[in-house]
C-alpha cells in the first residue's frame, strides 16, 4: 500500500514503487460511473457517493472535479442522514470555493464533523457516524481527504495501489505486526473502525499534504468495505483494466452480490483521458451532480 496521507500520528510513508514524477496535461478529460447498491440482507442503503462536475470545460480546468463516499452507520436510519449530510455538506464547500482547495477540503470535514456530532447528540440519533472519503481531481493534480475504512484505489498500468488508509482495528494491528494482511480479511473484527465523522467532537482527518501527480489512463476507484471485504484488490484491478468505468462499477458491485452482499456496495470509477475538449463558448458554468444515495 502507497500510504501519502499526512496525520498527526502517521509520516508520509511511501512504501511502494510509484512514479510521481509527471502530471497529466491541463487538457483532460474525466469518464466517471458511480453506482450503489443496498445488497443482499440490508433493509436499506446507508452509503452515499456524489460526483460533481463544472459542465463549462474552462471551469472545469480550474476547479476541477470532486468525488465524495461516505459509509453512514447507526440505528433508526441515522446511518443514511449521517453518510448524506457528509456528503452534502463537503460538496457544498466545493460549490463555493475559490482558493485554496487543500484548506476546503479540510474545513468542509470539520463542519461535516461538528454538524453529525451535533445532530448524534439527540435520542434519536445516538451512535450515528460516517466514513467518507473525497478526491478532489484538478489540473495540477489529485487531493484526497479520508476518514474511516471507505477506500481509494489508484489502478495505473495495469497495477492497483491503495492510497487511503483504513481506521480500523484490524488495520492498526496489520500495522503494528499483529495480524497478516491475510489474517485481517478474515478477522471477525475487520469492521470495527476508530474513526469516522460524527462520533467525536473533534476527528483527526487524513490529507494528502500536496496534489499528487495523476497521468493520462490513470483510473481511480472509490468504495465502502461492502466492496472490499468480499472483493480482493487484485480483482479490481483486473475488472478496472479491462472495462470502461460504468461497466467496472456494475461488475464489481455484481461480484460482491454473487459472494453474499451482506452490506450496502458503492463503488465510484473515474479514468483520466486525453480527449480533446471542444468549448462552447455560450456554455454557462453550471454544476453538474451525480448523486446516489
Amino acid at each position: 500500500m502507497l500510504n501519502l496521507f499526512k496525520t498527526e500520528d502517521a509520516d508520509l510513508d511511501e512504501t511502494e514503487s510509484l512514479d510521481l514524477s509527471d502530471n497529466v496535461e491541463l487538457n483532460f478529460e474525466i469518464d466517471g460511473s458511480v453506482k450503489s447498491d443496498q445488497g443482499c440482507v440490508r433493509t436499506s442503503n446507508e452509503d452515499s457517493i456524489e460526483w460533481t462536475s463544472i459542465q463549462d470545460p474552462y471551469s472545469r480546468q480550474s476547479q476541477g472535479t470532486l468525488v465524495v463516499v461516505a459509509d453512514g452507520m447507526g440505528g433508526h436510519a441515522a446511518g443514511e442522514i449521517a453518510s448524506s449530510m457528509a456528503v452534502n455538506i463537503i460538496r457544498d464547500s466545493y460549490d463555493t470555493y475559490n482558493s485554496d482547495p487543500h484548506e476546503m477540503l479540510k474545513r468542509a470535514f470539520y463542519q461535516a464533523n461538528k454538524a453529525i456530532f451535533e445532530l448524534a447528540q439527540q435520542p434519536d440519533y445516538q451512535g450515528m457516524g460516517t466514513t467518507c472519503t473525497a478526491l478532489l481531481i484538478l489540473p495540477g493534480g489529485a487531493l484526497c481527504a479520508h476518514v474511516g475504512d471507505s477506500r481509494l484505489y489508484l489502478v495505473r498500468d495495469q497495477r492497483i495501489f491503495q492510497l487511503s488508509e483504513d481506521d480500523s482495528l484490524v488495520a492498526e494491528m496489520v500495522r503494528r505486526g499483529a495480524l497478516s494482511l491475510q489474517e485481517a480479511r478474515r478477522h471477525d473484527q475487520r469492521n470495527v473502525i476508530l474513526r469516522a465523522l460524527g462520533t467525536q467532537p473533534v476527528v483527526n482527518i487524513a490529507i494528502w499534504p500536496a496534489l499528487f501527480p495523476v497521468k493520462i489512463d490513470d483510473t481511480f476507484v472509490l468504495c465502502t468495505d461492502g466492496l472490499t471485504d468480499l472483493v480482493d484488490d487484485n480483482e479490481i484491478c483486473l475488472i478496472i483494466n479491462d472495462h470502461r468505468p460504468d461497466l467496472a462499477c456494475q461488475r464489481l458491485i455484481d461480484l460482491a452480490l454473487s459472494r453474499g452482499g451482506a452490506d450496502n456496495v458503492t463503488v465510484g470509477v473515474f479514468r483520466i483521458s486525453g480527449k480533446n475538449i471542444e468549448i462552447d463558448s455560450m456554455e454557462q458554468s453550471t454544476r453538474e451532480h451525480k448523486v446516489v444515495l
